[in-house]
């Protein structure tokens, strides 16, 4: 249960740091309702280049059918990102930025 408890705080932190379109989290416990103020940070398809993409599939030990299983995309769409071909953009391009800050969450998920 610990491990659990530790992974979702890692999840939570990461998130607060990575995300895109959302200005407040709210944090609801049993008596309380806090409103937290979060900074989003903006991303765009310059992040990554064909290089870094490679990179970030090569640490995580994922051919390009299991990254692309993973990424929710097709494996055209990996080889086209990591040829330079094309660039992620939206959810996969907020997924790659949580992974490549914090590759751990993807190992212990």
């Amino acid at each position: 249960m610990k491990l659990l408890e530790e992974s979702i705080g890692d999840v939570s932190k990461a998130l607060t740091g990575d995300l895109s379109g959302i200005a407040e989290i709210v944090h609801i416990d049993e008596n309380t309702r806090v409103r937290h103020s979060v900074k989003v940070r903006k991303l765009n398809d310059d992040d990554f280049n064909k290089e870094s993409l490679k990179k970030i599939r090569i640490t995580l030990n994922m051919d390009q059918d299991n990254f692309a299983n993973f990424m929710g995309v097709s494996v055209n769409t990996v080889k086209a990102w990591e040829r330079g071909r094309n660039k992620p953009s939206g959810s996969s391009l907020r997924l790659l930025s949580l992974i490549n800050r914090h590759p751990r969450l993807v190992k212990t998920a």
